[in-house]
């Protein structure tokens, strides 16, 4: 599966647990993908880092799925996907 795009959505900064979440929605060359994601936010911290913490946790939930745990599929990202990601306000 190649992550070809992502989007964020909803984004959620909770007061009491630090946490930010969001809904992270992949397309990939197999279709889209949603996922509820959440990452600890840094008060410094900046939208690429942000981005970051999401895309890992949406990552290790894909990572849980039978057919890329199995290895039957390989995940992979586009080059500039983050960065592009990133740039989007």
């Amino acid at each position: 599966m190649h992550i070809i795009d992502v989007k964020f959505a909803a984004m959620t900064a909770c007061p009491d647990t630090g946490l930010l979440t969001a809904k992270v929605m992949l397309l990939t060359n197999e279709g889209g993908l949603s996922l509820a994601a959440s990452t600890e936010q840094a008060e410094d911290a900046d939208r690429r880092a942000i981005i970051d913490g999401l895309m890992q946790d949406a990552m290790r939930q894909i990572r849980s799925f039978p057919e890329v745990r199995t290895g039957q599929k390989v995940v992979t990202m586009a080059e500039d996907l983050l960065e592009r990601a990133a740039q989007e306000a």
